[in-house]
């Protein structure tokens, strides 16, 4: 048996979820048979600067990848100390909290039969990630109950699309187009810089087309190029939005990205690629956030965090970050309404033909997008204080 405690220890959340990782992979190759890996519990307002909680996400992608072996997560409050006693339960995941229960989702079925009213609020929401995919309509779903105001922060620069070119949304077609322009003009650009640009341009053109969605909802958006990793381009940034729009008191944290690979053939950038814009996004944005002045947070994090996904450790740890920071907000912010979404795969966004194919194969149903989106404006608008973690679609099996 081997028990991973990197979760407790003083390195950077980044490489504590690393280290636990290598020694997992490590402890694989040597034919292992059970594998504990032990977190703390996210449970006061001092926990917001610590994001070593996604360990969860860890063994529970373990476990499907590796199901011969026996990989069981716990999740301890700093007082815990019995840790022999801890060992013995049987469960693959445990969390014991400072009075011994254990804290649990809320399941799609009870949180899918909400009003749809509108409720003017006169906010000024912070999203990151906001400007395409599924949180756009999430964001549009919301501006049309609200008529607030909405600044979205995203990496992509908006570029102007290229005179003479047709409008498209199909990436093949305009590297076709942007090859025949450039060969017309006597330049013989690379195929890589050629896709780099297509891919720029449409990424351009739905940043777009989702500030005009929102603002034709009644909403008022405006967008920020912005790396949430560099804490001094956040500063500057939210500095402007305030300036812009006013006091931020609704901050809606959505950013993420995928580089699936099985845990064996993980490697360091790509594992720090994806947890840093999800987990450490966060902890940047929040150290940079009158925090007490929030009155709504929503955090996307991802049913991969709850269940595991094959080739998603990185993935499923960042999200579980998530899931354990919303309850330490909690603690900070009792009369704010804080939800981490643990979002089933959606049809759309970051879920293309061969995930929907994977999901299909498991029985494991899309969440559709308008329905998706009123579930989150009714959560943030009307939603239970109580119900702080929720999980939206399947059960996976």
């Amino acid at each position: 048996m081997a028990i991973i405690t990197s979760g407790f220890s003083r390195l950077p959340a980044p490489d504590a979820h690393w280290a636990a990782l290598s020694h997992a992979r490590d402890f694989r190759c040597l034919s292992g048979k059970r594998l504990v890996i032990l977190s703390p519990l996210a449970s006061h307002a001092d926990d917001l600067s610590q994001f070593n909680y996604g360990l969860p996400g860890l063994a529970k992608t373990a476990a499907r990848e590796w199901p011969d072996m026996s990989v069981q997560s716990i999740s301890l409050a700093h007082s815990a100390s019995n840790i022999g006693q801890v060992l013995s339960l049987a469960a693959p995941e445990v969390r014991i909290d400072h009075s011994g229960t254990t804290a649990t989702p809320v399941l799609a079925a009870s949180i899918q039969h909400i009003e749809r009213t509108r409720r003017q609020t006169g906010k000024t929401w912070l999203v990151t990630g906001g400007a395409r995919g599924v949180t756009a309509a999430c964001i549009a779903d919301l501006a049309a109950r609200t008529g607030d105001r909405f600044a979205l922060l995203g990496r992509s620069k908006i570029t102007d699309w290229p005179q003479g070119v047709d409008p498209t949304s199909d990436l093949k077609t305009l590297r076709g187009a942007l090859i025949g322009q450039a060969r017309n003009a006597g330049q013989k650009p690379s195929l890589a810089e050629i896709d780099k640009s297509a891919r720029r341009m449409l990424a351009s053109a739905e940043i777009r087309h989702s500030l005009q969605a929102i603002k034709q909802a009644g909403g008022s958006a405006h967008y920020y190029s912005c790396d949430l990793t560099d804490g001094a381009q956040v500063a500057s940034t939210l500095q402007d939005v305030r300036t812009s729009l006013g006091e931020i008191t609704g901050f809606i944290h959505a950013a993420g990205v995928l580089a699936d690979k099985l845990i064996m053939d993980k490697s360091r950038d790509e594992f720090d690629r994806v947890f840093s814009t999800k987990a450490i996004g966060l902890h940047t944005v929040l150290k940079q956030l009158d925090v007490q002045a929030l009155t709504h947070i929503a955090l996307f994090s991802s049913a991969a965090a709850r269940f595991g996904n094959i080739g998603q450790s990185d993935y499923a740890m960042a999200n579980e970050a998530l899931n354990q920071a919303a309850y330490g907000l909690r603690a900070a912010l009792p009369n704010a309404n804080i939800k981490s979404f643990n979002w089933g795969p959606w049809d759309g966004g970051m879920v293309d033909e061969g995930l929907a194919a994977h999901f299909k194969a498991q029985g494991i149903a899309l969440i559709p997008l308008h329905a998706g989106a009123h579930i989150f404006s009714s959560q943030m608008l009307h939603g239970a204080h109580d119900h702080i973690e929720l999980l939206i679609g399947d059960t996976w099996s």
